[in-house]
């Protein structure tokens, strides 16, 4: 979705989507949060990096019925839709969909707990605010993204559909700004092929990229869940996330 021209002003079409209710997530997920036990449902498949089970299909379909909404909005009203970041050409900011509450919610609902136990060296603990966004790739848009860090503490990355070949998300390892552009080592490196309504959590300076999509079309969920504690701390300029990594010891 990449249009230039009017202003956004958006009426969410799918009103269940501006709360997060227990019925929207994977059975297994709800009961691992309200059990207290969180890292019973990640599954570590590289250092640092954990793919759980997030939405359940009828979530995802939610999603997908929205951004085609939408697109179609902004079609008709030759509306100019936020970059979602710097690198993405396509894709929506959510709060332009009034959803910034909603994800506040997932944050402390799902992201905060699961990554306090899988990932708290990265501040998880003191996660209090986001940047969400959908990012989209497509034969005539955004077809593949370069090796870089997220601008997070931690980031959730959640597959809400589409058809697709290709467009896989290639990890290489945390690293600090100074040794960001060393080579990975095998055990850093893992492929994920996004799955429907399937998730990843993973430190922001978990180097990624993704590969070329070869066909169809892929809607991710991403948030970029921050911490205003930890960022309070961190020295001038801010440049990406303030961490010791592997090469640093």
């Amino acid at each position: 979705m990449h249009y230039a021209g009017a202003m956004i002003s958006y009426r969410l079409r799918q009103p269940a989507l501006s709360s997060l209710s227990d019925a929207m997530l994977a059975p297994g997920l709800v009961a691992a949060l309200d059990g207290g036990s969180p890292a019973s449902v990640l599954d570590e498949r590289a250092p640092g990096v954990f793919e759980f089970e997030l939405f359940t299909p009828q979530t995802c379909q939610l999603w997908l019925r929205e951004l085609h909404a939408f697109e179609h909005y902004c079609a008709r009203a030759n509306a100019s839709p936020t970059r979602p970041n710097s690198m993405n050409s396509y894709g929506v900011v959510l709060s332009e969909l009034g959803l910034e509450y909603a994800m506040d919610d997932l944050v402390s609902r799902c992201v905060r707990p699961l990554a306090t136990v899988a990932l708290a060296s990265h501040h998880a603990v003191s996660l209090d605010h986001q940047h969400s966004f959908v990012v989209e790739y497509a034969m005539g848009g955004d077809r593949s993204l370069d090796l870089h860090v997220d601008d997070s503490e931690v980031t959730l990355n959640v597959c809400l559909g589409w058809d697709f070949e290709g467009a896989a998300v290639q990890f290489h390892g945390v690293r600090c700004d100074e040794h960001r552009g060393d080579p990975s080592r095998a055990d850093e490196r893992f492929e994920w092929t996004p799955r429907v309504g399937s998730a990843l959590l993973h430190a922001g300076a978990n180097r990624h990229c993704v590969t070329e999509l070869r066909d169809g079309r892929r809607s991710n969920l991403i948030v970029w869940a921050r911490s205003a504690r930890h960022r309070r701390a961190r020295p001038e300029p801010h440049q990406g996330p303030m961490i010791a990594c592997r090469r640093c010891a």
